[in-house]
């Protein structure tokens, strides 16, 4: 295009400036293309030649010069020399040309000045200016100088021609003049020729990536972009000038920066003409890291704690005091567990154990336990410690008793006295301080509760005690008899002031809650043996197959054949086996937790001993029912753990039990996750004196069974629904035993070792929506709720049933040798209308949601919701219509749900109901409940099938939830599957009598149904007996429905009729 338009030219063109501009800046703010302003450079000179140097046509060199091409010293344009070419023979091949790479190069334009002499057109002189995009394979010509251009000689005339795009980056470039001029008077002179175009811009794009797996929320906008300090928008294609830029950004805290793509790592990229670079700056949060801390402050306590004693957990899962863990942003809680007499506190970074993290962060949470010894209104503690000493021993309670912080300072002559039973009787009337007769212990007519015998280190701790009254204690039998063995040399109590009379003592509890006895009794303390009449023992168990399994009925453990490369422990015996349940783990996908126990006997008298174990994963090892020690973290496999338990290890008989957890591992397999338990027991001791004590007789397994009644009858799954009845086990392996959704009324232990054991017995309350459900005994009764009247227990179900009276205090089991039956006694508190409102005031409704869901199969004919109706019964408000999904407020109490039923398809009742449709509405509670209806076509059958000899065909009858139908002839089905014996609360089934009366009419649907249409079967099934066509009514039913919608379809059809054929007004 040549750059000098006519007038008419020029406006059009600017007409189109406009459009063009607003076009551009709106492509611009779509985000099409971002123009820099670095780009808008000056034009680039790719190619100038004046022709000053010599040679001609050398410098810059010009690929092909015709002869005739010439350069002459006078009458240039600029400098002093000039290019000409001159006549010859009139053929057109005088060239002049240059071969010029534009690559890099865009908007090319050619310049150069010229004059022309004598050019004639009758013999077609001239030269054409040409070029080529294809390395000179086709020519085009520019411009064409001849006689027209000849009117005066010595003019100099400037041409500039606009190149199409096919010039722009084109290593193929050429361009040239091309003379065809026939006598030597035909002259063309040549000066200033050049070549100029723009430089290509380079493309930049950089891209924002954020990574937030470890809890982050920054987005991309968090995080702004720059080239060269410049803004840029994330995604978007910048334009910039060739040369070397970097990529950088403003980072958040809690982020790690990645600077990838076509910039390094510093963000630096080098843009050449015509590059599309991109750079990918990425920012991922970083885990941050928790660190829970666990100090230990036992101030006084003549017990203390040690920090394994407190096992920590975050969002419960086990932690490891002082060890740090990554874990993703946010708030996390902070728990551990309790012992009592000490109150916990936790560091500010955790306040009440929340501790709320951001990416980066790393956060240590101190959680303190402060031995405080109870307030004066709370429960106390008695702590024992009963020693054995020679005749004669002279005591004081101020050397030998206790001091106020239970520190005792036994004469050396004396020695620990194990296996004693203490006993009590609490007076809580007493006023303090008054020791005034009768001492009920004296005269051998009161037994005293036993609470247990003394450990291997003489001790014996008494805790959950009433702070109120006086104690009377002493030294008794399993029984509770009061042991009258004397003389007692010393009886000394915190607070008492009956010391040392007859092994009893009466006292009452200091201010600070916790109560130490010191009690000596006289008894002979042989001198230790000679070294000549002692033998020293030595003797271990190792994990093999003696080894048994709880959770394998006590079966054997199994020896493992595959043993995982990284299991490199060892604990110091070569006959110690990886052990497991099975030979290799059964479900390595889900955590998987075994119970480990070896029982062994212990000839002699212990003088020390140690626990070698290893395991995969964590474990927690018990000896004789007291810890030895535990490793919650992952990795216990490579190496072992030795624990000290000598002071725990007795004479005779000794139990070890090993909790060991397999922790789960997707798409785990038992070869890469493996579980398994490796451990040695060793140790020693003297045998002194006579023979080898024989090994002691297996003491053989009890089991322990627990009921609940209410008000005076065995309790239900309904009656007992969402109450909890909790068993703590002490010193045992079956840990808590409770009732829950699946065990609602009754349960059982697993089998425990006879005489190894400790059982106390509680009814927990439970809590929903803030408040308790189960009110102490002796409580304020409030509606809705349940009420303890106690507990009693025997060997037998009728012997704890008949047992006279209840007793309200938590029931303590020692050493039990043979099965027992313990029952829990409640009683529903009344409604408000019984009780004057002892609510306060309480909701008294609550809500059900019943959600129909029809699946209906290749049936050709498929259901809707509103083809099965639903009702609610209960006696008092009668049945009820539901609308599926929809909140239905009701009174508290029982209620039963049921549906029409269609012989076609099964029925199956869930959520808070139970298969029969019976749920307990509780106030200020919400119950879900679903019916899923799945087409089965009915098949014919036996009449028996049906329960009747009926059609079974009704598909509009009323079902309790108990039958299917009302015929059976049919082979009609039932419509949810039956429960057990114990479920069946008021299951029905209703019959609808031939339809009449006025419409709408629904039978019980203002008073439930009439009592003396009711006969209660052997099944507890309620069936009106007066049976009538259901199914002919309903066909009726079904009929009149079809003739409407004909109706309906036909006034429609008139209407459009109508509207297409009315006359329309002009």
């Amino acid at each position: 295009m040549i750059i000098f338009l006519g007038r008419e030219k020029r406006l059009y063109a600017k007409s189109l400036l406009v459009p063009l501009l607003v076009v551009t800046l709106a492509l611009q703010t779509l985000g099409f293309f971002t123009y820099i302003r670095e780009a808008a450079a000056a034009p680039v000179t790719i190619f100038s030649d004046g022709f000053e140097n010599t040679p001609q046509f050398t410098n810059p060199l010009w690929e092909d010069a015709d002869p005739l091409w010439n350069v002459s010293s006078s009458n240039a344009h600029s400098g002093t020399r000039k290019a000409f070419v001159i006549g010859n023979t009139g053929g057109f091949d005088d060239m002049l040309r240059q071969d010029e790479s534009t690559v890099g190069y865009q908007n090319i334009v050619l310049t150069y000045w010229f004059r022309a002499d004598d050019l004639e057109s009758s013999q077609n002189d001239k030269v054409d200016v040409q070029w080529s995009p294809d390395a000179g394979v086709t020519w085009n010509t520019l411009f064409s100088i001849d006689d027209n251009w000849d009117a005066d000689p010595n003019l100099w005339i400037q041409q500039t021609h606009s190149l199409p795009a096919g010039a722009n980056n084109n290593p193929n470039f050429r361009f040239r003049f091309k003379a065809k001029l026939n006598t030597p008077n035909d002259k063309v002179y040549l000066d200033d020729v050049s070549l100029e175009g723009d430089v290509v811009p380079a493309n930049l794009t950089v891209n924002k990536v954020v990574v937030n797996n470890n809890g982050g929320a920054k987005t991309v906008s968090d995080f702004p972009l720059f080239v060269n300090g410049q803004p840029v928008v994330s995604a978007q294609a910048n334009q910039f000038a060739p040369g070397q830029y970097t990529v950088s950004e403003t980072n958040q805290m809690g982020y790690t920066a990645t600077i990838g793509g076509d910039c390094d790592a510093q963000g630096n990229v080098t843009l050449s003409s015509g590059d599309n670079k991109i750079c990918t700056v990425t920012n991922d949060d970083v885990a941050p890291i928790l660190t829970v801390v666990k100090v230990v402050d036992n101030g006084n306590n003549p017990h203390p704690k040690q920090v394994s004693d407190f096992l920590l957990f975050v969002d419960g899962l086990p932690v490891v005091s002082g060890l740090a863990t990554t874990t993703p942003a946010g708030t996390h809680t902070v728990t551990e567990t309790t012992h009592e007499l000490y109150t916990s506190s936790y560091s500010p970074e955790c306040p009440s154990g929340q501790a709320t993290l951001l990416p980066g962060d790393n956060v240590t949470c101190t959680v303190t336990n402060t031995y405080t010894p109870p307030a004066s209104t709370s429960t106390g503690a008695i702590l024992i410690t009963k020693f054995l000493c020679p005749g004669g021993t002279e005591l004081s309670r101020d050397a030998n008793g206790p001091a106020a912080d239970g520190a005792i300072t036994p004469p050396e002559s004396c020695i620990p006295d194990p296996g004693e039973h203490f006993g009590y009787i609490h007076e809580p009337n007493r006023p303090n301080g008054d020791f005034s007769g009768p001492f009920p212990g004296l005269d051998d007519s009161q037994l005293f509760t036993v609470a247990g015998q003394t450990d291997a280190n003489g001790h014996l701790e008494i805790r959950r005690l009433s702070r109120l009254g006086r104690y009377d204690l002493a030294e008794v039998r399993e029984s509770g008899e009061r042991i009258p063995q004397g003389p007692v040399l010393g009886f000394f109590c915190v607070g008492d002031t009956n010391s040392g009379s007859d092994n009893y003592d009466s006292t009452f509890f200091p201010e600070r809650g916790a109560m130490f006895c010191a009690v000596y009794n006289e008894g002979r303390v042989e001198a230790p043996p000679e070294d000549d009449e002692c033998n020293p023992t030595e003797d271990s168990v190792v994990s093999d197959s003696n080894t048994i399994v709880l959770e394998a009925s006590s079966s054997p453990a199994a020896e493992l054949s595959f043993i995982h490369p990284a299991w490199s422990a060892t604990v110091g015996s070569p006959d110690a086996r990886w052990i497991w349940e099975i030979d290799g783990v059964a479900n390595p996908t889900t955590d998987e937790e075994k119970t480990f126990v070896r029982a062994f006997n212990l000839i002699g008298d212990p003088t020390g001993g140690s626990l070698r174990l290893a395991s995969d994963n964590s474990y927690e090892a018990r000896l004789n029912g007291q810890p030895v020690g535990s490793d919650l973290s992952e990795n216990n496999f490579s190496s072992s753990d030795e624990w000290d338990v000598g002071s725990i290890l007795r004479t005779g008989a000794n139990e070890l039990i090993i909790k060991v957890k397999n922790w789960a591992l997707p798409e785990g397999t038992p070869q890469t996750n493996p579980a398994g338990l490796l451990y040695r027991l060793r140790w020693t001791g003297r045998q002194c004196g006579g023979e080898e004590e024989p090994p002691r007789e297996d003491p053989g397994t009890s089991m322990i069974f627990i009921r609940k009644y209410i008000d005076g009858a065995r309790a239900t799954i309904t009656s007992a629904l969402e109450r909890l009845f909790k068993v703590l086990v002490v010193g045992g392996p079956n840990g808590d035993l409770l009732l829950s959704p699946e065990n609602q009324y009754q349960n059982q232990s697993t089998e425990i070792l006879n005489f190894q054991n400790h059982w106390e017995m509680q009814e927990e309350t439970t809590f929903l929506n803030g408040e308790s459900n189960v009110i102490p005994a002796g409580g304020e009764c409030s509606q809705g709720k349940f009420r303890l009247v106690g507990y009693t227990f025997g060997d037998s179900w009728d012997e704890a049933q008949s047992s006279a009276g209840t007793s309200t205090t938590d029931v303590i089991l020692n050493s039990i040798s043979s099965d027992k039956y313990i029952i829990v006694w409640n009683e529903v508190c009344p409604d408000d209308e019984d009780n004057g409102g002892g609510g306060g005031g309480g909701p008294t409704t609550g809500e059900l949601i019943v959600t129909k869901i029809v699946e209906n199969g290749d049936n050709p004919t498929p259901k809707s919701i509103s083809d099965f109706s639903l009702f609610v019964f209960s006696t008092s408000t009668g049945t009820t219509t539901l609308t599926s999904s929809a909140t239905s407020t009701l009174s508290a109490g029982d209620y039963q749900v049921s549906e029409t039923i269609d012989p076609d398809y099964d029925a199956v009742i869930g959520g808070d109901c139970s298969s029969s449709g019976n749920v307990t509405v509780v106030a200020g509670q919400t119950k879900t409940c679903t019916i899923t209806n799945t087409y089965a076509p009915a098949i014919g059958g036996n009449p028996e099938d049906g329960g009747g000899n009926g059609d079974g065909s009704a598909d509009s009858s009323v079902s309790g939830a108990s039958t299917g139908g009302g015929g059976g002839g049919g082979g009609s089905h039932r419509r949810f599957p039956p429960p057990p014996a114990e479920e069946v609360l008021g299951a029905f089934s209703v019959v609808l009598p031939e339809l009449g009366g006025s419409a709408g009419e629904v039978l019980g649907a203002s008073g439930g149904l009439p009592q003396e249409v009711i006969e209660e079967t052997d099944e507890t099934e309620q069936v009106i007996p007066e049976l009538a066509a259901v199914e002919e009514a309903a066909g009726n039913l079904g009929f009149n429905k079809s003739i409407l919608l004909w109706i309906i379809l036909l006034l429609v059809l008139i209407f459009i009729i109508y509207r297409i054929f009315r006359p329309r007004k002009d």
